[in-house]
């Protein structure tokens, strides 16, 4: 547990006749990682790309592009179906694996290939509608835009000698066109309308068209391309009106067909895809095979507790013609998998934010889960949210939880922090602050007291040394297996001396006796030495390191300043919504409201600072003294299957 799971490293050899069964068996189970064979080393070939994983990529791509169509054209959900979809698990139907690799082909050929057919001649139609439809809009709006001009569509094109332009400019742009167009030869201003802006109708000799254009535009004119149609604008814009119409229903009906499809046929097909992604991903490990004629050769991490079952399967699947052999391989090669009690497994989510350990050092995740939720309570300490945080947590886990395993994990955070905040909370006698005094009857300490807070500042800072103790542990004993033994004494022990050290002088201090010099020289003396052991480690600069361990102790001070802002906050909701109770008729209506809402605000920032700064202890304090992170997370040859049954495999 305070390890990560053991492994064995082998190189294995068997018939390529047997290699399909065995990769269709081991697939089944988190066995094993398969390694990258040196094919150089081991005078062995490569495997080329093979057929099956050919088709199983080339269907996938095609399979992916169905789902992304249904998705894509989706009837939006009912309320009712999402609260539903949200409440209560729903456990799709699995669907049987066919019995061998053409019994997917037959699969594909059967189903996925009429039903790409069927799509793809829908978005074909959806998208020569959207097209058109976009088309006959733009059309619709550039004759409503041109309407007020009261000319026919017939005298706007045809002409072999002048051009008939209209476009659109600024109000006060106006007075600069007409000039413009005014001092230039064969050019006659028909018709100008509009109030917020002015659309011009004017005409201009062919031949002379695209230099007035130019020289338009630099004042701010802006052209608009008219439709050729013929006909007065008011009696096209009703046809073009119909047509949009008539498109819009096309539309309409060749979404319910794709709506239709995706309803019969989604599920089917979201089973299939994770067939495709089974089969590709036992193709591709061939990528990491060598071969010679007739043998095939991997390389494979397992699980120490896997090894017997590892060694059946390739018993049974090959009639016992095999080689393993275990071979020896370096820290940084294995994989790293841990390996924690269900309790303790929640806070593998927190330790993999930051990193994994490596393969022979220390797993802190026993240590965060059971630290992580009384850091938490500490920082919250309020009976009445960490009820309902309790509350939350649960229904969280029992909804959210269910379908998601990092919810289930964040989840489960949540409501052990939330035990710890309402202990906290019954022991500093708070209940949404001071709402009707009622904790305060039960409280064993008084925070806001000058003994209490003196009380509760002492238990931090020994919590917090205790916390740091226990990392400067860890690190001397890191520090020690890496046979760094300067490190171990100048960088880890050198904290623990400095440690007695101040213990000793506090004593005397505290001592009116004969021995009070005896512990202040010996202190000094302890002192002075883990100054010389920093000053040996790193030269002036280590000595520096003396105010970076204070600031780690003086960190876990921040819980009592979150858990004093949290009572702080709520008392002060509390004490407005008395002041606001008292406007006459309507106060106690907006009080409670004003109660309900400041209390929601007050635990929805509380409960993010009291989530960030105790996972800040852990990742920026705790682990700077022993914990690196660099582990590089165990990936078995699986894929977890959530809609599909395994066959059999003979």
């Amino acid at each position: 547990m305070l390890k990560p799971a053991r492994f064995k490293k082998f190189s294995v050899v068997l018939l390529q006749e047997d290699l399909q069964r065995v990769l269709d068996e081991l697939h089944e189970d988190e066995l094993l990682e398969i390694r990258k064979v040196d094919l150089e080393e081991k005078e062995l070939e490569a495997f080329e790309i093979s057929e099956r994983e050919k088709f199983a990529s080339f269907h996938l791509t095609k399979t992916k592009r169905i789902l992304n169509f249904f998705k894509a054209h989706n009837q939006s959900k009912s309320i009712k179906t999402m609260l539903c979809d949200f409440l209560f698990e729903r456990k799709p139907k699995r669907e049987k694996e066919p019995k061998d690799f053409s019994g997917l082909e037959r699969k594909v050929l059967s189903f996925l290939l009429p039903l790409s057919e069927k799509v793809e001649g829908i978005d074909r139609k959806l998208k020569s509608l959207n097209e058109r439809i976009a088309l006959l809009s733009e059309e619709k709006s550039v004759l409503e835009t041109i309407k007020g001009l009261g000319i026919e569509m017939d005298l706007l094109h045809g002409f072999q000698r002048i051009e008939v332009v209209i476009g659109r400019i600024p109000v006060e742009l106006e007075p600069a066109l007409r000039e413009r167009i005014t001092k230039t030869k064969n050019a006659r201003l028909i018709r100008v309308i509009g109030e917020k802006e002015k659309i011009v109708l004017f005409s201009v000799e062919t031949e002379k068209a695209e230099a007035v254009l130019r020289e338009l535009r630099k004042i701010g004119f802006d052209r608009i391309a008219v439709p050729e149609y013929t006909g007065k604008i008011e009696n096209l814009i009703p046809k073009i009106e119909s047509s949009l119409a008539r498109l819009k229903q096309q539309q309409k009906n060749e979404l319910k067909k794709a709506r239709e499809l995706a309803r019969k046929n989604k599920a089917r097909l979201l089973a299939l895809q994770e067939l495709l992604e089974i089969e590709k991903s036992k193709s591709h490990a061939l990528s990491f095979f060598g071969k010679t004629e007739k043998t095939a050769s991997f390389e494979a991490f397992v699980p120490l507790d896997k090894v017997s079952k590892f060694r059946q399967i390739l018993a049974k699947k090959t009639n016992e013609r095999f080689y393993a052999e275990e071979v020896p391989f370096t820290e940084k090669e294995a994989p790293i998998k841990l390996k924690n009690p269900p309790f303790v497994r929640d806070y593998e989510y927190l330790l993999k934010m930051y990193g994994l350990p490596e393969y022979n050092a220390i797993d802190p995740t026993l240590f965060i889960a059971l630290l992580f939720p009384v850091f938490f309570g500490l920082a919250f300490s309020d009976l009445g949210y960490g009820l309902i945080l309790i509350a939350l947590g649960l229904f969280l886990r029992f909804t959210l939880g269910k379908k998601e395993e990092g919810w289930a994990h964040l989840t489960n955070i949540l409501w052990h922090g939330g035990i710890f905040t309402a202990i906290f909370g019954f022991i500093f006698g708070s209940f949404f602050g001071d709402l009707g005094n009622f904790a305060k009857k039960f409280a064993i300490v008084n925070t806001l007291s000058a003994n209490g807070a003196k009380l509760f500042l002492a238990v931090i800072v020994f919590v917090g040394v205790m916390h740091l103790n226990l990392g400067i542990i860890m690190g001397i004993r890191e520090a020690l297996r890496k046979k760094e033994y300067k490190k171990a004494l100048t960088e880890k022990f050198s904290w623990i001396i400095l440690q007695v050290g101040v213990i000793l002088i506090s004593t005397a201090m505290v001592l009116h006796t004969n021995t009070e010099s005896v512990f202040f020289y010996w202190g000094v003396f302890l002192v002075g030495l883990t100054l010389l052991l920093l000053f040996w480690n790193g030269g002036p600069l280590g000595l520096m390191k003396v105010t970076g361990y204070l600031g780690n102790v003086l960190s876990y001070l921040r819980l009592v300043a979150l858990g004093l802002a949290t009572f702080a906050i709520a008392m002060s909701i509390n004490k407005l919504a008395m002041l606001i109770a008292g406007i006459p008729f309507v106060g106690w209506i907006i009080a409670i409201l004003f109660l309900v809402f400041g209390h929601f605000a007050n635990f929805l920032f509380n409960l993010l600072s009291s989530f960030i700064h105790p996972f800040r202890l852990h990742c920026v304090e705790f682990f700077s003294y022993f914990y690196e992170g660099t582990g590089n997370e165990f990936s078995p040859f699986h894929i977890k299957r959530k809609l599909t049954e395994k066959r059999e495999v003979k």
